[in-house]
């Protein structure tokens, strides 16, 4: 089985993925990583980082595919996340691979700011933490735009019948559920697995 985990920056989707992983013993990958890696190894490919997290998806999306093409091959269970998975490419994973394939996204479309930033301060610090630092007004102003990313997702999402979570309301309850309702699914695949 494969997991999908896409979101805005900022909705808990590496949060959940770091909890799947200690709870089901799943593990995953960032495909922040696979971005950094791709721009910093082949810059002739011009893959900016500063675009969108939508670009920087597509321009990705070829190589990811393929990676989760060959996690299927072999039969493991496995977990992908990152801003740059788009719902219309979790959906056609989740079509060319039905009952193999799964998908859910995370945001704050509906975030209160001052909520929101509380719950950034409150839950961020990993080491990936690129908000840490910054000044409460520079936090506020780059939450906005990730909400309007989160409200882009979330239509999308809908347009393709694909699971969004919303995670501006009792943020560490809802990332508990999203982790259980990925455990559910690992346990209900790995049965499926084994009786056969």
């Amino acid at each position: 089985m494969l997991y999908l985990l896409g979101g805005a920056a900022r909705s808990g989707k590496s949060l959940i993925a770091r909890r799947v992983m200690t709870a089901y013993q799943m593990p995953f990958f960032s495909l922040d990583y696979l971005s950094n890696g791709m721009a910093e190894v082949w810059p002739e490919l011009q893959h900016d980082l500063d675009t969108d997290d939508a670009t920087v998806g597509e321009r990705i999306w070829p190589v990811v595919r393929s990676i989760a093409t060959m996690i299927l091959r072999t039969n493991v269970h496995y977990l992908l996340e990152g801003v740059s998975l788009q719902p219309h490419h979790a959906h056609e994973l989740v079509l060319a691979f039905p009952n193999q394939v799964h998908a859910c996204f995370v945001g704050f479309a509906n975030a209160d700011m001052t909520e929101k930033l509380q719950h950034v301060r409150q839950f961020g610090g990993q080491p990936d933490d690129w908000m840490t630092h910054w000044e409460d007004a520079l936090v506020v102003q780059q939450l906005e735009y990730l909400k309007a990313v989160s409200q882009a997702i979330h239509t999308a999402c809908h347009q393709r019948d694909l699971p969004y979570v919303e995670t501006s309301r009792q943020f560490e309850r809802t990332v508990s559920a999203v982790v259980q309702h990925i455990g559910r699914e690992v346990w209900r695949l790995r049965a499926a697995c084994e009786a056969s």
